[in-house]
């Protein structure tokens, strides 16, 4: 999971207060992102400590805002195209659903605004929603 949002630290505090990993395992996923570099989140997924699954609908909580498995959504290919290729895999998003409400995107990073993401017709983003890298 993409995170550009919260830092290592605010991941582990999450982590530990949710009771999600003991602090040993927060230790021992500190160790190897400093011997790495990795991130302490990919370190903690490394271990298998967390499912990326989890680790995103913790962040999505945390955040105020849903969690969206998109691979478990059936996307009608119109839907899939409201949104250019070029923009979707630029800014890690996805148009999954198109309702009476309007439509509805998965994204790895909540900081992109509504406003930037180019739609090709004139479709009102209803709802963002945070979902996995490897989901989008």
């Amino acid at each position: 999971m993409k995170n550009e949002i919260f830092t290592s630290i605010q991941v582990k505090t999450l982590l530990l207060d949710a009771g999600v990993i003991t602090e040993d395992q927060s230790i021992q996923a500190e160790e190897r992102s400093k011997s790495t570099g990795e991130t302490f989140e990919q370190s903690v997924l490394w271990y298998s400590f967390i499912s990326d699954e989890e680790l995103g609908r913790l962040l999505a909580d945390a955040l105020g805002v849903p969690f969206v498995v998109v691979s478990a959504k059936s996307i009608l290919p119109e839907v899939l195209h409201i949104i250019p290729e070029v923009v979707a895999r630029t800014h890690s998003v996805i148009a999954f659903d198109l309702d009476k409400e309007g439509l509805h995107i998965a994204m790895t990073d909540v900081n992109i605004s509504k406003c930037e993401i180019s739609l090709r017709k004139n479709q009102v983003c209803h709802s963002l929603f945070l979902s996995l890298q490897k989901e989008i």
